[in-house]
């Protein structure tokens, strides 16, 4: 991985063909079977691309002129990826299409073929998704055999790559490679963007005449600033970056975080390691999580019998967001009484241990902080392997020894290694690329810091034509399916392509510019901010949905259905057009 010359700059291809041909030899001195040397090339490949992120410096030349132009550049193939280019080619085939490869383009800085953003990077054991599958799931791409109600990882994993084979979107991605900056050329009304390959840190230049971001708010992981973390001596491993060779098994085991991964990941650490020790800083609501498993003839239903599964989604859809009554914080509004109800009725049952009882039970009101969805984390948290330190009640983290985690009390725990379930930085999205729009303004300066990080309907950012943001501020649901907010956003960049791009034929090589008024993103995020103050993602308690002024950036501010009815026309007083 860090080699310069020709072999570092192989692309992911390439190297796969060189094992290929040394297959025969190696899988007999290393004593493994075809797949797994299979799975080892793999992971090679996408501990290299890592290294390759990690690396600081690269080979640039600023005067190196365009090498392409495309009409859309897609940053990231994930599921926002995934979604952007499907239905570009659905709604534009004359624009969009095999003749013109070069039409749009995916920039994934994943090996070759890793297609699906959070769910290729969060495979740590236990990771599966809290929202039921037939919802969790494209529109336009149906899956009629899920196994669960809750699917795993590995299986949404394969249902997004199978939805990029089938809109052939491999074709149109530049594997190992990311955005480092994209800057608005008012003359051509295209964006420069300049490319860095993470194999061999070599820069290129492209043109586009619209960027379309689908980083997400969940690709990079948070790492926490304690003392010593980088001195420690045994593995240290972040759940969105996990070592898949990483045996735990007898060891004595640190995890810092109780939030979603954590839920998931410490009964699966719990069940080999010698004992898990988890810090917690502060607890939140845990409801329980029955994971049924759907039966081969609920399987053929949903696969053959006429809108059985439409219907079954439909269903989902009034249940699932109706949720959010749960998050109003009205004293006239019963839902979270209930909800707290719940929880506590769960922790009375599961958790025995009076003074383990008081460690999980939150001070924050109900849905200040993601609500939890897990039947076996209290029991795992009442195992005898298992210990809990709270920051409140217990002591803090101190820093990090070579073999231990210190508290301010002055105990040291003695550990082999660290799990960081610490979550990702969802405050400076888009980071760390540099966007630069009108005037060489920086979206970077105005987001990082969290204070004025705002867009129109989540989409459209004032001072940057023909930037379009998938999954952007205040577009993230607590209660229901991302991908279906996904969508709803990709309805509103169709809407504002069409007023781009010619109905027919061929597109001309120079597109307008779409730029939405100052006063519509104000006016907008002041009645967003509004109906916020009256949800309990206002109530004042630190969590990753707000900035560091207490605004609610992330987060949408009712039923995911209100998201649906505003997103179905764009609105032209809204937008100016410039030619």
């Amino acid at each position: 991985c860090g080699w310069n010359g020709p072999i570092g700059s192989l692309m992911s291809s390439d190297v796969r063909k060189f094992f290929s041909g040394m297959k025969p030899f190696l899988v007999k001195a290393l004593e493994v079977t075809e797949a797994q040397f299979a799975q080892l090339v793999e992971e090679a490949l996408e501990q290299c691309v890592t290294a390759r992120m990690e690396k600081k410096g690269s080979v640039h030349d600023s005067a190196a002129p365009p090498s392409r132009a495309h009409k859309v550049l897609i940053i990231g193939a994930g599921i926002s990826g995934i979604v952007a280019g499907a239905q570009l080619q659905r709604n534009f085939p004359h624009v969009f299409n095999r003749s013109d490869p070069d039409s749009f383009v995916i920039i994934e800085r994943a090996p070759e073929g890793c297609f699906g953003g959070t769910w290729h990077w969060n495979y740590y054991p236990g990771a599966e998704c809290d929202i039921p599958s037939h919802l969790y799931s494209i529109s336009f791409f149906p899956k009629s055999d899920w196994s669960s109600v809750w699917a795993p990882q590995s299986e949404i994993l394969e249902y997004l790559r199978t939805c990029a084979a089938h809109y052939d979107l491999a074709r149109y991605t530049r594997f190992g490679t990311e955005v480092v900056c994209a800057t608005w050329q008012p003359d051509l009304n295209a964006y420069l963007v300049t490319l860095r390959d993470v194999f061999s840190g070599t820069e290129s230049r492209v043109l586009a005449a619209v960027v379309l971001s689908a980083v997400g708010m969940l690709s990079v992981p948070k790492i926490p600033d304690i003392p010593g973390l980088a001195k420690f001596e045994g593995p240290v491993v972040h759940s969105a970056r996990w070592d898949r060779k990483l045996d735990l098994k007898g060891k004595r085991v640190a995890v810092f975080g109780t939030g979603a991964s954590a839920i998931q990941l410490v009964p699966e650490i719990a069940k080999v390691a010698a004992n898990v020790t988890v810090f917690q800083r502060s607890c939140t609501y845990v409801v329980p999580k029955p994971n049924y498993k759907y039966t081969a003839i609920e399987q053929f239903i949903f696969c053959y019998v006429p809108f059985a599964r439409m219907l079954y989604r439909l269903l989902l859809i009034l249940i699932i967001d109706s949720q959010f009554i749960n998050f109003y914080s009205s004293r006239l509004n019963p839902a979270p009484l209930m909800m707290y109800f719940f929880a506590w009725l769960l922790r009375q049952l599961q958790v025995r241990d009076p003074a383990l009882r008081r460690r999980l039970t939150p001070t924050d009101p109900f849905g200040c902080k993601r609500l939890l969805i897990s039947s076996d984390w209290f029991p795992t948290l009442s195992r005898s392997n298992v210990s809990v330190v709270d920051s409140t009640l217990d002591a803090s983290i101190v820093c990090v020894e070579p073999h231990a985690v210190v508290t301010s009390d002055g105990k040291s725990y003695a550990v082999d290694a660290i799990a960081l379930a610490t979550g990702f930085r969802t405050a400076a999205l888009l980071a760390p690329i540099e966007i630069r729009g009108v005037d060489g303004c920086s979206l970077r300066e105005a987001w990082d810091t969290g204070k004025t990080t705002q867009a129109y309907k989540g989409v459209f950012v004032d001072g940057f034509p023909n930037l379009f943001v998938l999954y952007g501020p205040n577009t993230n649901v607590g209660h229901f399916s991302i991908i279906f907010m996904v969508e709803c956003q990709m309805d509103l960049v169709i809407a504002g392509l069409r007023r781009i791009l010619p109905p027919s034929g061929p597109s001309p090589v120079r597109l307008p510019a779409l730029q939405v008024t100052p006063t519509a993103v104000a006016r907008y995020n002041a009645r967003l901010q509004a109906h916020l103050a009256g949800t309990a993602f206002s109530a004042g308690c630190r969590s990753w949905y707000s900035a560091t002024d207490g605004t609610v950036v992330l987060n949408w501010a009712t039923f995911a259905s209100v998201y649906w009815l505003l997103t179905r026309r764009l609105n032209p007083a809204d937008f100016t057009v410039l030619p």
